[in-house]
């Protein structure tokens, strides 16, 4: 339990930040006792609120932030959940960079480099939120909006959340999943029950799913008496990889293989891309959220707790 309360709490830490005006003060690590943990780099973390006077500055801080990372990584790799702590960080890291890149972007001029900049902070992250990137983009000319760079940004923004206020009970009918034992049955069978369904997509090889899982579950401890139930399938095209992969078993929960992985009915139908994704469905199978974002999840299912009362 220790290494998953680390990892809670530095996730939590470093992504309590929001694409806003005000952004949250930097707040060290609570350290756990432990031998790797104790060596992690004191200043590998972002301050959001730093303020950079240009795109090269911010770009020459993060190079620094990496090496630091890489040269931990480097000493410590041979040790237990080494790798682990790495990819986390490095993930968390990404967030947490394109969020200062935004700010950034806000701030200043409006023109074709930093809409260039734009582009290549969307790519790396949706986590300011599609509302807030859509209002980035809305402040740059018509012209520069037109440009490649602004089609790329426009693309990426169209394709969050593009699943949201469909209805899928007959992709979940046709979509066949498969237990680890072999037994198979149809998706909307294994949820049926449940109020509110949180369908958690990842595979074998994703390494962000592994601390996102962490995450989600330490959040869903209060969304039990809502009715909100979390289902975890594997889009793995290789199932001795599925059934090799333990990650959840430290969370008391199974995983389902998705029949015909990213062929599937349903995943080709909502064009997933990769994993993680998150889909929210109700009991009436509406996609209530539709992210690839953990923190982003985490935060819409409390927004519709309070919107729904549930």
């Amino acid at each position: 339990m220790n290494r998953l309360l680390f990892l809670f709490l530095a996730i939590s830490i470093w992504g309590s930040i929001t694409f806003a005006p005000s952004y949250a003060s930097f707040i060290s690590i609570q350290r756990i006792s432990d031998p790797v943990q104790d060596t992690l780099p004191e200043n590998g973390a972002w301050d959001t609120t730093l303020v950079f006077p240009s795109v090269k500055a911010l770009l020459q801080a993060d190079a620094r932030k990496q090496k630091q990372l890489r040269d931990w990584y480097g000493k410590h790799k041979e040790e237990k959940d080494a790798q682990f702590l790495y990819d986390s960080l490095q993930y968390s890291s990404t967030d947490n960079f394109a969020v200062l890149m935004y700010k950034h972007l806000l701030r200043g001029e409006k023109n074709a480099a930093s809409i260039g900049a734009f582009a290549f902070a969307a790519r790396i992250s949706p986590y300011p939120g599609k509302a807030r990137m859509e209002h980035l983009l809305s402040l740059y000319p018509p012209a520069l909006r037109k440009n490649p760079n602004g089609q790329k940004i426009a693309g990426i923004l169209r394709g969050i959340s593009a699943n949201e206020g469909k209805n899928i009970r007959r992709l979940l009918e046709a979509t066949v999943i498969r237990s680890e034992s072999g037994s198979t049955q149809k998706l909307a069978a294994l949820i049926r029950e449940s109020r509110v369904k949180v369908l958690v997509f990842g595979g074998s090889w994703c390494k962000p799913c592994r601390f996102n899982d962490i995450e989600i579950h330490h959040a869903a401890e209060n969304w039990v008496s809502s009715g909100i139930q979390i289902y975890h399938f594997s889009l793995d095209r290789d199932p001795d990889k599925w059934k090799a992969n333990k990650s959840l078993q430290s969370l008391g929960a199974v995983s389902w293989l998705v029949e015909g992985n990213f062929n599937s009915p349903l995943a080709k139908q909502l064009n997933f891309t990769g994993v993680p994704q998150y889909i929210v469905v109700d009991k009436n199978g509406d996609v209530l959220i539709d992210v690839y974002n953990a923190r982003q999840l985490i935060e819409r299912i409390e927004q519709i707790r309070k919107a729904r009362d549930i």
